[in-house]
């Protein structure tokens, strides 16, 4: 997939620097429908519309065990989409994608699932599904999903003869004492890795001040305090800058202003606006 063209806009998206992808598909809710590109789909949505703030599409996205293959968790995406067509009777577009940077983690293996906001009959789009528009569906009917994904999860990895088991219930609803983890954007994992490797850098740097000032206090009893006071100092400064550090990055973590200011390179290094380099060199 390299370009995406739409008939609504006149406008051609490029997507060949998109890495990562495993795999494309789109699915209908009736094998009987006639096969659509995705170009085709999204234009037709597009069309479709009156309002310019119309909700297109809602999308699911969905963590793969790191532990199968990449055709297996393609069949686990496949089903999980079939069934949303086949529920809402629309079409979805499916993508599976696993990490794309040189220094990802390798297990961060994950489906996108688009499922268009209109019905579909095999030749056109038709009305607006509402029910997940309900509050007081919502809900549930999102917890059904969830369960429906652990089930077919949970057979791909009963087929593999594997141990674990997906559990879509919360961690109060199955009796644990957890705190869920919060889910981290890409610019937030490159803060947490920068701030990984700040503290790093400033232990070893404490610890060689430490080393050296060891072998460097003498052992004459009478300039043993004069000694002793300066490690100390030596100490408390080191000290100070690494909290001056976790300081730094955490108060960016807690304020999305600032945050938002910083940019991710590709390679998924961190890059400091000019304004922030002068605060933290």
């Amino acid at each position: 997939m390299k370009k995406l063209p739409t008939s609504t806009r006149g406008a051609s998206y490029k997507l060949r620097k998109k890495g990562g992808i495993v795999n494309t598909a789109i699915i209908a809710p009736s094998s009987r429908a006639k096969q659509f590109s995705r170009s085709e789909i999204w234009s037709e949505i597009e069309q479709v519309e009156r309002r310019k703030d119309s909700r297109l599409a809602r999308e699911f996205q969905v963590t793969l065990p790191c532990r199968l293959s990449d055709a297996e968790n393609w069949g686990i995406l496949i089903n999980f989409g079939q069934f949303l067509a086949t529920r809402f009777g629309t079409i979805a577009d499916v993508a599976m994608h696993q990490h794309s940077r040189k220094d990802g983690d390798k297990r961060n293996i994950h489906g996108h699932v688009l499922m268009a906001t209109r019905r579909h009959d095999g030749e056109k789009f038709t009305t607006k599904i509402r029910v997940l528009d309900n509050p007081r569906r919502f809900r549930h009917i999102i917890f059904a999903l969830r369960k429906k994904f652990a089930e077919i999860t949970n057979q791909a990895l009963e087929k593999e003869c594997l141990d674990e088991r997906v559990d879509h219930r919360s961690f109060a609803a199955r009796g644990l004492d957890k705190i869920p983890k919060r889910r981290l954007t890409l610019q937030l994992y490159a803060v947490q890795e920068r701030l990984k490797k700040d503290c790093l850098a400033s232990e070893r740097e404490l610890a060689d001040a430490l080393n050296s000032s060891v072998f460097k206090i003498p052992t004459d009893s009478k300039d043993m305090p004069e000694s002793l006071n300066s490690l100390m100092i030596d100490c408390s400064q080191a000290y100070s800058e690494l909290n001056d550090i976790v300081s730094f990055w955490e108060g960016l973590l807690r304020e999305p202003l600032r945050l938002s200011q910083l940019t991710v390179k590709p390679d998924g290094a961190l890059s400091l606006p000019a304004n922030l380099k002068k605060t933290h060199g």
